[in-house]
């Protein structure tokens, strides 16, 4: 026994050492956190030779790039932002964030929001450790359109791929980036990512199909566009009935800086109002700097969370599209862009315009239409730093063409605007795509609407979130659902620990078949063949009425090839459905270049037709990526595979379960 004892504790004394002496290697490739700022220009870029945001072109040898995450509340306008804006230079103070200027708690990555900015080439290994300051709030971190090919352990989604990150409990990702794109990361536990645990990820590759069409593709020309409210995202959840009522955005942030802009009524009600929207103007913005001349490349990020898409328009200039999440397509030339949570697109900004500032634009679509958020364009050499020209909310922004117009399938009607299922993929699709499917999943989904009685029975805790209906003034108490389900995570990992799952836990066959009742609240698995060819419809089963939401529709560790959009007509919707369904059992498709995403925005009342290949062993999320549609379950997860054909996890992986003492005393 005390030999046991000593060889155990000369393993653990060995461990810790070892670990010890990895940590020390690791902070030689510590990245900086702001890399996606001005001062780290190409110059600089070059005299650095550790640094992993670099010209992936030349400079294409593999690096190893490490960074550290510390999680932890903070608060907007605090005691490091000293006296701004009142002087401007303290808003640019180490740790201080300005948002637009209203105070409030926050959840920040290493007192910074947007977070630490991941910028490196294809090829290369990523580390973080992502340490949970955070009292009393656990956390996961998810990479977004990250397949993690071979790493599905490192996805980042409590229940599914890992367990949660307990407060002061320290998590190492590591996965190599094996795609080049535009990409994100965010917290993906509760609302988190709403409250500002989010940041930039950019994968830079060694060959561009698109590469001829600009001159600069800087670091520093990531837009990065979140909504943001006023009050925590826990404030709204499930929601408020007499004050701050609904979950819309008080304002857009470009990089976590705007202004707040309010409407009149707003601005009658603040207590110095004259004082009060002065100060709010004064605000820093994100500014993007370019030289007369050339051509930029722009990487516009949606990382909104809220149930409204938004539109982004640089004044002056026109937005030519050459790539979509992690795809190239042919280019096309717009006036502006509508934008969901989860999606990003790359866009080429020809620098033509007389030297000056120019604003860039943002604006929410629907029932946040009177949101606004803006940024600066500024060439080099221009006088003022801010535009002489009014913001928006005195200014209208000019449609022209649009891209992706919310809700819009470009019909013959619309030729001046250019749908997704209109784009040509530069890279070829995979041959086996056009064939007829090997399976086919309907995800159709809806708000099931609860009277209170129904909702508040005792001994029953319903989910539920209770959005603001402006055309009939009222509060509606909703859940999400899919296939009659609203999607339940379990307390155990399925990649890690399935076996540990209880049956009961998974919805059965009578929850998915029946309708018009209340919806299970349940595990909503759906298993496909490693390497099949899946067609995954979506469906939008709400009654057509004022509200037009699309929902913009995410998978994990995959990328749909967007097959075919369309809008239902006025009607009987199990009639139309069905004779859709009918239809993709005899239709072809014959294209090579569908275009494809990891986040599709399916338009309201409508429906996307999408097909994978399943060739990427794991379980895997698909839920829709408005926070609280997906937190009250419009989600489902897709196994690809048996489990033997999945990577084990690493040795030392944590796990988790919950605790049933089967101490018979206790009874």
């Amino acid at each position: 026994m005390a030999i046991t004892f000593l060889l155990l504790l000369i393993f653990f004394q060995f461990k810790r050492v070892n670990n010890l002496e990895n940590n020390a290697q690791l902070i030689r490739f510590l990245q900086p956190d702001d890399v996606d700022s001005i001062h780290f220009n190409i110059d600089d870029m070059k005299r650095r030779s550790s640094l992993c945001t670099r010209n992936c072109e030349t400079n294409s040898k593999p690096m190893l790039c490490y960074y550290q995450f510390t999680l932890e509340q903070y608060t907007v306008m605090g005691p490091a932002c000293y006296d701004c804006p009142l002087n401007i230079s303290n808003c640019y103070q180490p740790q201080c964030v300005t948002a637009d200027g209203i105070e409030k708690m926050i959840l920040v990555a290493n007192r910074r929001m947007p977070g630490p900015s991941i910028q490196v080439c294809q090829g290369d290994t990523v580390v973080v450790d992502v340490v949970n300051k955070m009292a009393g709030r656990s956390t996961a971190v998810h990479w977004h359109g990250l397949k993690q090919r071979g790493t599905p352990f490192m996805d980042g989604m409590p229940g599914v791929t890992q367990c949660p990150i307990l407060s002061d409990q320290t998590f190492r990702y590591k996965f190599k980036t094996a795609n080049s794109g535009t990409f994100f990361w965010h917290s993906h536990d509760g609302t988190q990512k709403m409250d500002g645990l989010v940041g930039n990820l950019i994968v830079r590759g060694r060959m561009d199909a698109n590469r001829e069409q600009y001159d600069l593709d800087l670091a520093s020309h990531v837009v990065l566009v979140t909504d943001w409210m006023h009050e925590t995202s826990d404030d709204h959840q499930p929601g408020l009935l007499r004050s701050n009522i609904g979950q819309e955005p008080d304002a857009y942030l470009v990089n976590g800086r705007g202004v707040y802009l309010p409407d009149l009524a707003s601005m009658l009600k603040m207590s110095s109002a004259a004082s009060g929207v002065s100060l709010q103007l004064s605000m820093p913005l994100a500014r993007f700097v370019v030289k007369r001349g050339l051509r930029y490349r722009f990487r516009v990020i949606g990382g909104s969370c809220l149930s409204c898409p938004f539109r982004i328009y640089f004044q002056s200039h026109q937005l030519t599209l050459i790539n979509m999440d992690m795809n190239s397509v042919r280019p096309v030339t717009v006036d502006a862009a509508d934008i969901s949570s989860g999606e990003r697109f790359d866009f080429v900004i020809n620098a033509n315009q007389a030297v000056s500032s120019y604003w860039i634009y943002i604006t929410g679509l629907g029932a946040c239409k009177n949101s606004r958020g803006v940024a600066v364009l500024q060439y080099e050499g221009a006088l003022l730093s801010k535009p002489l020209t009014p913001m928006p909310g005195i200014t209208s922004i000019p449609n022209g063409a649009v891209f992706n117009r919310r809700n819009s399938v470009c019909r013959p009607n619309t030729k001046l605007d250019v749908c997704v299922t209109q784009l040509r993929s530069q890279r070829r699709n995979p041959e086996k795509l056009v064939q007829p499917p090997d399976a086919r999943i309907l995800v159709n989904f809806i708000f099931y609407q609860f009277n209170r009685k129904t909702l508040f029975e005792e001994g029953d805790y319903k989910r539920y979130f209770a959005p603001y209906n402006p055309f009939t003034n009222q509060i509606v108490l909703l859940t999400s659902v899919v296939k009659n389900v609203s999607n339940s995570m379990p307390s155990t990992p399925l990649l890690s620990q399935i076996d540990d799952i209880s049956d009961s836990k998974f919805c059965s066959d009578e929850c998915l078949t029946r309708v018009n009742t209340t919806p299970c609240d349940c595990l909503l698995l759906v298993k496909v063949p490693l390497g099949a060819v899946v067609e995954i419809l979506f469906v939008d089963d709400s009654e057509i009425s004022e509200i037009a939401i699309s929902h913009p529709f995410h998978m994990h560790g995959y990328e749909f090839y967007i097959m075919e959009t369309g809008v239902f007509t006025a009607g009987n919707r199990q009639t139309q459905v069905a004779s859709l369904m009918e239809r993709l059992e005899s239709q072809s498709y014959s294209r090579s270049d569908y275009p494809s995403k990891d986040t599709i925005d399916v338009p309201a009342y409508g429906y996307a037709v999408t097909r994978i290949v399943a060739d990427n062993p794991g379980f895997w999320f698909v839920h829709c990526h408005f926070i609280y549609h997906l937190i009250t379950g419009m989600s489902l997860v897709i196994q690809v595979g048996e489990t033997s054909d999945m990577p084990v996890v690493p040795r030392g992986f944590p796990t988790c379960d919950d605790f049933l003492s089967p101490d018979a005393s206790l009874l």
